[in-house]
C-alpha cells in the first residue's frame, strides 16, 4: 500500500512537473528565480531530469505535444471533477490546520481514490520513454528512482512540514 501510494504522489508529482515544463518556455532553459532563488515545486525535478537527458529538438517537440494533450485532459478531468475535490480540498486545509493527521490521511486517501480515474501519469511516462533512446530511458529511469528514493526516506508524512517546523521556530 505505501509502495503504491509513494508510486502515486511520484506520478503525480511528474505530471504537474511535465505540465510545468511545457507551460514554462517549452522547456526550453531554467526559469528564473526570485528574491528566494532558483524556484522549486514539482516542475523543477522533471527540468532538471529533462536538462540531463541532451534532447533533440524532435524530442523536445514530441514531449511538448504529450504534455500538452495530457495536460488538456488533465484540466478536462480536474473541470469535471471539481465539485467533488473541493469539498475535500477545504476539508483537507481544515485537517492540516487543526493539525488532525488522521482526519488529514482518509481525505488524501479519498483524493488519490478519485485522482485514479483522471489521467494517468504513468502512461504519459511512458510515452515520453518512447520518444527517447535507450540510454535517455535508462537515466531517466534512474533520476526516478532517485525521486523515489528521496521520497520513501522522507517517510509517510508522520514528519512535520516545513510550514509547521517554521512555525515551531518562530514560537
Amino acid at each position: 500500500m505505501q509502495r503504491k501510494i509513494t508510486l502515486w504522489a511520484l506520478m503525480l508529482v511528474l505530471t504537474m512537473g511535465l505540465s510545468a515544463w511545457a507551460a514554462d518556455g517549452q522547456g526550453q532553459g531554467e526559469r528564473r528565480g526570485g528574491v528566494d532563488g532558483p524556484r522549486r515545486g514539482p516542475g523543477s525535478f522533471l527540468r532538471h531530469a529533462l536538462s540531463k537527458l541532451d534532447l533533440t529538438e524532435d524530442q523536445h517537440a514530441a514531449i511538448r505535444e504529450l504534455v500538452q494533450a495530457h495536460r488538456e485532459k488533465a484540466e478536462a478531468w480536474r473541470e469535471q471533477h471539481k465539485d467533488e475535490l473541493q469539498p475535500l480540498f477545504e476539508k483537507l486545509r481544515e485537517a492540516r490546520k487543526n493539525q488532525d493527521r488522521e482526519v488529514a490521511r482518509e481525505v488524501m486517501v479519498k483524493i488519490r481514490e478519485l485522482h485514479q480515474s483522471g489521467p494517468n501519469p504513468e502512461e504519459l511516462l511512458e510515452k515520453i520513454k518512447g520518444q527517447l533512446t535507450e540510454q535517455q530511458q535508462a537515466q531517466l529511469q534512474k533520476l526516478v528512482e532517485q525521486a523515489r528514493e528521496r521520497m520513501k526516506q522522507r517517510g509517510d508524512g508522520d514528519r512535520p512540514s516545513r510550514r509547521e517546523k517554521r512555525q515551531g521556530d518562530n514560537n
